[in-house]
């Protein structure tokens, strides 16, 4: 029995990209539209039990000395994905090069999707791209003017960020004294998050951060760990600081989203989350310094504290904590999130706007063309 072929094809590394694509996966699923997904390292971890993973050559490699009649089996569904009229790639490895290559070859529409909100103006990978797409799209209007900017020739559209949409669906869905049990922290007391990344300054925001949190003893202190990160260098730093009791690490199987429900004011260095976070109506105050080339919108419209110092940050920590425990009882501010998605350039709809868009260049003739208005 033929395989039907897929209408989109998605080339997934990292879990940002990942997590952007899954509400698109689940629209395309919703209308009966076919799709595959070639995925490697933390992606891959991440869909592993999903029926649309298909095998990479070098999977079916492996199975060809195992069990032949499989990795023929394997081989068909990869040759199907690789018949796809329309693929979505993200921004980041040699693997992800290596099949928009390939696909732009074939004369296919290549769409690269940069999920982060911050980027950096001169060293940024997703150029490394050049060449390779077709399409790009991006979160907000100012990584799309940027990379505009950049890729010159082909279209870059702002579409938003469909994690967003995920990540307030999962929040409202925490029951959230029954999370508190299982994270082991009174709800009685305020809970700050922090929430680990990498790269330089880092170490410096993460120094700062246990600095400061022995001022504030009366609260729940919480540690999301980095999906790249394994948590060795955060623990080896709370021993020596003496906080190992005092910092509860977040369990690999619970989302930082999940957290984010118990969660009164989230610390991060350098992370996407920060900006999830605000947008959910969240306190955020962001730590350390950053590089002078990193375009951020919370650094670029002033929207949350950035402290260096840890006066600083205690200061901004005594001032957010109680705003925040006001905010418990009330709805998020509906109003100033709106505002943020307007300041952002941030369209709302994100997975919706995306999954037409891929539909209209897949030439399914039931597409609607997305309105790319923030």
């Amino acid at each position: 029995m033929a395989i039907r072929p897929p209408a989109v094809t998605f080339v997934l590394h990292d879990a940002g990209e990942t997590k952007a694509m899954q509400p698109v996966m689940q629209n395309l699923d919703n209308q009966g539209i076919p799709y595959s997904i070639l995925a490697e390292a933390t992606a891959k971890k991440l869909l592993e039990n999903d029926p649309h993973l298909v095998p990479s050559s070098g999977d079916v490699v492996q199975l060809a000395k195992n069990n032949p009649a499989i990795a023929t089996m394997a081989q068909a569904r990869l040759q199907n994905a690789m018949q796809a009229p329309c693929t979505v790639t993200g921004l980041v490895s040699d693997f992800q090069k290596q099949w928009a290559g390939f696909f732009k070859a074939s004369g296919k529409r290549v769409v690269g999707y940069y999920d982060a909100f911050s980027f950096d103006r001169f060293t940024n990978r997703a150029e490394t791209f050049k060449g390779l797409l077709t399409h790009l799209i991006t979160p907000t209007l100012d990584s799309a003017r940027f990379f505009q900017q950049r890729f010159g020739n082909i279209p870059v559209v702002a579409l938003g960020q469909p994690s967003l949409e995920e990540s307030t669906r999962t929040i409202r869905q925490v029951n959230r004294p029954v999370f508190a049990q299982q994270l082991g922290i009174d709800l009685n007391q305020p809970t700050l998050l922090f929430v680990g990344s990498y790269g330089p300054g880092y170490p410096e925001a993460f120094s700062l951060f246990l600095e400061t949190i022995r001022r504030f003893p009366y609260t729940n202190v919480l540690l999301s760990l980095h999906p790249k990160s394994d948590g060795q260098y955060e623990q080896a730093m709370l021993q020596q600081a003496g906080l190992q009791d005092r910092v509860r690490i977040v369990p690999r199987g619970i989302s930082t989203m999940e957290t984010l429900a118990v969660t009164d004011v989230v610390l991060a260095h350098q992370s996407t989350v920060s900006t999830q976070a605000l947008l959910q109506g969240k306190q955020v105050i962001q730590l350390g310094s950053v590089p002078q080339s990193d375009f951020d919108p919370i650094q670029q419209y002033q929207v949350a504290p950035r402290c260096e110092t840890s006066a600083h940050l205690a200061q901004a920590l005594a001032q957010a904590i109680p705003e925040a425990r006001s905010a418990r009882t009330v709805p998020p501010d509906e109003h100033r999130i709106n505002m943020l998605y307007q300041l952002f350039g941030l369209p709302r709809q994100a997975s919706q706007r995306i999954t037409q868009f891929l539909l209209l260049l897949a030439g399914q003739q039931n597409a609607k063309n997305p309105s790319l208005a923030a």
